[in-house]
C-alpha cells in the first residue's frame, strides 16, 4: 500500500548480492542459502536451507525456460485461439444475437457459441457469425449477414497494416482460424493470482475458441486432469508471464515446456481420467455457478475441493511414488525434469532433499 491517489498498488522485488574478491567458486558462494516458501500470500514461510537458489527462487542450477514452437515433451498441439479481426462485427451478445435473429431467422444456422475467457469465466453467453463453410448462395440470400461482411471488408481495407489490409479479400472469414476439429480443452489466457487452480474445461467443437484463450486439441480425460492439477499449476505460477500480477498462461513457454509424467501406465492413466470425471461432476453438482465463483480459493464448494485433492494424488502418482512435500519440491521436480530433457537425458525418479529449519514469523524478502 502507499499514499499515491487510488491506492495504487507497486510489486517489489528485492535482491541480495555477495561479493568476493576471491575467485574460488566455493567463497565466492553464501555460506548459508535460505528460501521462504509460502501456502499463501499472507501466510506464515516454511523456512529451508538449500544449497544454492536459482532465478526462478529454487534448490536447483541455474536454468533458463525457453519457449518453444512445439511441445518439449510428447503432449496434444495447443494453439491461440481464433482472431476475428472485425471491428466487432461478427461478435454479438445473447441481446444482440436474438435481436438479430428476430430480422433474418435464416441465419441461425450460422451463428456458434464463443468461448472468450469472460464468458466462460462468468457464465455469460456470447456468439459469433462462423462462416468459415457457408455456401455463397445462403449468404447472398441474407441481406444482413451480407451487411456485416462488408463492413468488416471496409474495416479491414482501411487499416495502416498491410497484413490486415489483405484480410480484406476474405471478409467473410475470421482474420486468424485455428479451431479445433473435435471436442477440445480450453484454457483462459489470464487468470486470476488469488486462484489456486486457473479454470480449465472441455469445449465441444461447435463451440468457437477465442483468442483470448487457449485450445489443447484433446478430449482425452487423461491431458485435462493433467492440466488442471497443482503440479501443472506449481509449472505455470513460475514460469508464466503475469498481467499486472495475474497469470498470463502462454503456449510456447508454459504449456510447450511443461514436463509431461514421462511413460506412466495405462493403470496410472486411467485413474487421471477417472479422478478428472469426479471434479467435472463436482461441477455440475453446483448448479447455475460460474467457474469464476467455484474458483475463488475462499468459497470453493468443499466436494470440488476433495475432488481436487483425489486429481492431484492420482497426477503426482504418475510422476512418482512418493509424495511431493510443497510447491518448491514440484518446481524443483519438474525444473530437473525440464533440464534433463533439454540436455536429451531421461526423467529423474526422485529430486533431491532440502532441510526444513523452522518456521518464523513471515519475512519481508
Amino acid at each position: 500500500d502507499n499514499d499515491a491517489p487510488g491506492e495504487a498498488s507497486v510489486f517489489c522485488v528485492i535482491i541480495g548480492w555477495a561479493w568476493s574478491q576471491d575467485t574460488e567458486e566455493s567463497s565466492r558462494r553464501p555460506h548459508r542459502a535460505l528460501l521462504f516458501d509460502y501456502d499463501t500470500p499472507s501466510g506464515e514461510p516454511h523456512v529451508v536451507e538449500v544449497a544454492r537458489i536459482n532465478p526462478y527462487l529454487v534448490d536447483h542450477e541455474d536454468v533458463f525456460v525457453s519457449p518453444r514452437r512445439e511441445p518439449l515433451f510428447p503432449a496434444p498441439v495447443a494453439t491461440f485461439g481464433n482472431m476475428p479481426n472485425d471491428d466487432g462485427n461478427f461478435l454479438f451478445s445473447e441481446a444482440e444475437y436474438d435481436q438479430f435473429l428476430t430480422s433474418e431467422a435464416g441465419a441461425r444456422e450460422l451463428f456458434r457459441p464463443f468461448a472468450s475467457a469472460r464468458e466462460v469465466l462468468y457464465g455469460k453467453a456470447r456468439y459469433c457469425l462462423w462462416l468459415k463453410d457457408a455456401a455463397p448462395a445462403a449468404l447472398r440470400s441474407l441481406p444482413l449477414v451480407r451487411e456485416r461482411i462488408d463492413r468488416v471488408r471496409a474495416f479491414r481495407a482501411a487499416s495502416s497494416r498491410e497484413a490486415t489490409r489483405r484480410l480484406a479479400n476474405t471478409p467473410a472469414l475470421f482474420g486468424e482460424i485455428r479451431q479445433p476439429t473435435s471436442a477440445y480443452v480450453w484454457i483462459p489466457r489470464h487468470s486470476s493470482e488469488t486462484r489456486r487452480y486457473i479454470p480449465i474445461a472441455f469445449m465441444p467443437v461447435t463451440t468457437i475458441v477465442a483468442d483470448s484463450c487457449i485450445a489443447v486439441h484433446s478430449d482425452d480425460r487423461y491431458v485435462f486432469g493433467v492440466l488442471q492439477s497443482t503440479m501443472h499449476m506449481a509449472w505455470m505460477r513460475q514460469v508464466c508471464g503475469r498481467l499486472e500480477s495475474r497469470y498470463r498462461y502462454s503456449v510456447e513457454l508454459v504449456y510447450n515446456c511443461f514436463p509431461w509424467p514421462t511413460g506412466p501406465s495405462p493403470r496410472l492413466q486411467q485413474g487421471v481420467r477417472e479422478a478428472a470425471g469426479a471434479v467435472l461432476k463436482a461441477r455440475a453438482a453446483v448448479s447455475g455457478q460460474a467457474l469464476a465463483d467455484l474458483y475463488d480459493a475462499a468459497v470453493m464448494p468443499p466436494a470440488l475441493q476433495a475432488a481436487h485433492r483425489d486429481l492431484d494424488r492420482a497426477v503426482d502418482r504418475c510422476y512418482r511414488g512418493r509424495r511431493f512435500e510443497g510447491e518448491l519440491a514440484r518446481v524443483r521436480y519438474l525444473l530437473e525434469a525440464y533440464t534433463v530433457r533439454v540436455r536429451g537425458g531421461q526423467l529423474p525418479m526422485a529430486d533431491a532433499r532440502t532441510r526444513p529449519i523452522r518456521r518464523q514469523g513471515r519475512a519481508n524478502s
